[in-house]
């Protein structure tokens, strides 16, 4: 079953997962990474994973057109980590980043991937990103401790972007993908939303910076079904392995 997930920003946390793509898996589900508790209402999302831009503004297209999603420059803890300091670095840096968080449903894996690629200034990523990993778990039903249940798992496809506020040392990467879930009992579901990471480069690499509470953003109207007509007159590109 696949069904789009609009994102609308209710306490932005930061990498918010997709309690809301979950909740469609689930009954009603928001993007869940931290704090993320489900959204109240149908089929949407509140964005507390992904970090809200610092301003809404329109689209930019730098880069433009396709881009290729590369690994990185080496692994740390299993996460491609080594960019670089360009945009197109950031979206690949972006949507792997996205991607680690979005399919994991373990607490612990979340804290270790909160320290390889949290900003500095994010001090308390780990423990964002842990909450996050069982808020999911609560939203999908399962034990919120110990192992993984099994039958119980967390997907994310990416497969386009678009970005937002870019400067050459921080910029928000918009990713529209795929989230499919599976629970003990329950069939797999697929859903499409739109999902944001807020990135700055801090030194060697870029880094997740932490949310800004001050900041919200609605990009509800940018959900769209990815290669299609309507996901290009959104401003949505293609990102490509």
């Amino acid at each position: 079953m696949n069904e789009f997930i609009n994102p609308e920003p209710h306490r932005v946390r930061w990498l918010v997962i997709a309690c809301g793509a979950l909740a469609t898996l689930v009954a009603a589900t928001g993007l869940i990474v931290w704090v993320l508790k489900p959204h109240s209402g149908d089929a949407r999302t509140a964005t507390p994973g992904a970090l809200p831009p610092t301003a809404t503004g329109s689209s930019t297209s730098v880069p433009s057109g396709p881009v290729q999603l590369g690994a990185g420059s080496q692994t740390v803890q299993g996460i491609a980590v080594g960019y670089p300091h360009s945009p197109a670095g950031a979206v690949a840096a972006g949507t792997e980043y996205l991607t680690q968080v979005l399919s994991n449903l373990d607490p612990a894996r979340a804290r270790t991937i909160a320290t390889v690629i949290a900003d500095p200034s994010f001090a308390d990523a780990s423990d964002y990103l842990a909450e996050g990993a069982a808020n999911l778990r609560r939203t999908l039903g399962v034990a919120t401790i110990g192992p993984v249940p099994l039958g119980a798992s967390l997907t994310f496809g990416p497969a386009a972007y678009q970005l937002r506020d870019a400067t050459p040392d921080a910029l928000t990467v918009l990713v529209l993908g795929y989230l499919s879930s599976t629970a003990p009992g329950r069939q797999v579901t697929s859903t499409v939303g739109v999902y944001p990471i807020r990135l700055h480069w801090a030194a060697t690499d870029w880094k997740v910076l932490p949310p800004d509470p001050a900041t919200t953003t609605d990009y509800t109207s940018l959900a769209a079904q990815p290669g299609s007509v309507e996901a290009a007159a959104r401003g949505w590109q293609e990102l490509t392995s």
